[in-house]
């Protein structure tokens, strides 16, 4: 049996694009039984855009961790500055064990959104990484840490 719990505390959302105070802080607490008893917290640090899946606008990107999506508002990107770096230190802490498995997606309004692929993290203690996403003609990477 798998547990999802999501808090979000809502700020302002412009922020995101600005470099300001965060616009939501997440606590996701994710449990396998079958895990390992070790629980870890994996940090998201930034998100690249070197190719966006979209040629006309700029992607509406989305993290789908488990069942839940993060954030509501989606992040805008594009392989131009300032789209193409998305700030997330200090937005999102993700509790687990064993390991999770992040998705990323872009938000398409007019037919099914767009699937960039996923990447599944194992808990190990103070471990930094990059996570692609190449699926669909996008490229993104996503910078993260776990403590």
């Amino acid at each position: 049996m798998k547990l999802f719990t999501l808090s979000l505390m809502l700020v302002s959302l412009s922020s995101l694009y600005y470099n300001e105070t965060p616009p939501v802080k997440a606590t996701l607490v994710y449990s396998d039984e079958n895990a390992l008893k070790e629980v870890c917290t994996l940090q998201l640090v930034k998100l690249e855009c070197i190719q966006a899946e979209g040629f006309v606008t700029l992607d509406a990107i989305y993290f789908k961790i488990g069942n839940q999506e993060w954030p509501s508002r989606r992040l805008r990107m594009g392989p131009s500055y300032p789209n193409n770096i998305a700030d997330l230190e200090g937005y999102v802490d993700l509790e687990f064990s064993g390991s999770i498995t992040i998705e990323l997606w872009d938000d398409d309004t007019w037919d099914p959104d767009d699937f960039l692929g996923s990447n599944t993290i194992s808990c190990s203690y103070n471990n930094s990484g990059v996570a692609r996403f190449t699926q669909d003609g996008a490229n993104y990477k996503l910078y993260y840490r776990v403590k």
